[in-house]
This record gives C-alpha cells, sequence and structure tokens, in this order.
C-alpha cells in the first residue's frame, strides 16, 4: 500500500486501517473449496508478508462464489473458501487466532442494495472501492432510486414511455 496518503493511520503493512485487502489470484476449482495451483503459490506469498510485516494483525478471511445455482450452496461454498485460505495460511505459518473466515452470499449482496435503496448506511462488506465499474453504477443507481419517491418517478417513466 505505498500509495496511502500521508497522515492517514494505516495497519501494520502500512494500508489504510479500514481498508480491505483485496487478494487477486487466489482461485478455487468450479463448485468446490479447492484451491488452484496458482492460487497456493499467491498464498504463499502473502503468508510470508503476514508473518513478516504484519505479525500480530487480524484479517478477515471472505469467500466468494459467483450467483449461478442455489444459494445456499453458494453460501455453504463460500464459507468452505474462506476457511479453505485459512487453513492453507496457518499450515504456511500464519498464526489462526489472526484469520477469521466469513462466507458471503446472495443475501448479503441484497442487504448491500436494500441498504444503498434506504440511505441507512449499512454494510457487511463486501462493497469496496475496488469493485467492478458496473456494480459501482449499479449501487449508486440503487442510491439515487432510494433518495427518491419511486411513485412520481415511476409515473414519469411511464408517460416517457408511451410517448413512443
Amino acid at each position: 500500500c505505498g500509495d496511502t496518503a500521508e497522515g492517514t493511520p494505516v495497519n501494520a503493512l502500512g494500508c489504510p486501517a479500514d481498508s480491505p485487502i483485496i487478494l487477486s489470484g487466489v482461485s478455487f476449482r468450479s463448485g468446490t473449496a479447492d484451491l488452484t495451483e496458482e492460487a497456493r503459490k499467491n498464498l504463499e506469498t502473502v503468508a510470508g508478508i503476514l508473518k513478516t510485516s504484519a505479525p500480530d494483525q487480524q484479517f478477515e478471511v471472505a469467500g466468494y462464489t459467483d450467483s449461478v445455482g442455489d444459494p445456499k450452496l453458494n453460501l455453504s461454498i463460500s464459507e468452505k473458501r474462506a476457511k479453505a485460505v485459512r487453513i492453507f495460511l496457518i499450515k504456511q505459518g500464519v498464526q489462526a487466532n489472526l484469520l477469521v473466515p466469513k462466507g458471503y452470499g446472495l443475501a448479503d449482496v441484497i442487504f448491500e442494495v436494500a441498504s444503498a435503496q434506504g440511505n441507512v448506511g449499512l454494510s457487511v462488506g463486501i462493497t469496496r472501492p475496488e469493485m467492478p465499474t458496473a456494480a459501482k453504477l449499479m449501487l449508486c443507481f440503487n442510491m439515487w432510486i432510494g433518495r427518491l419517491e419511486i411513485i412520481p418517478v415511476l409515473i414519469f417513466l411511464r408517460s416517457l414511455l408511451r410517448r413512443r
């Protein structure tokens, strides 16, 4: 995190204290919690960094899946993936008590959208600056909808469609 602004509170890795650290290159065989060989290599590097640069820093290990298939099964796979990464890091020498596994599923995404629409400012932690642009735009749209009286907006949109 070499681009952290001067004066910003940082964690043991030098990253902003409240910002998540997103690991790229940690992938699994489809529909499983089996780490790919590339993921194992990347996690070996991560473990080395955690042991030397953040030996007392606690981390949430978040697991995700895509939205294809049964939501309950996907949540289960997400949880298993988070645990698989945690176990791998522990085997590499990272302290077990510093790694908290958490699987995220469809309900968490729905909560984020409902929170955006309700303008309540709650989050389960899956919205981040690193999100894909399409996801950011969707959340911005949902926040915009949440700030409007929806009935007048729908009437306006209906009137536009009737003109065609």
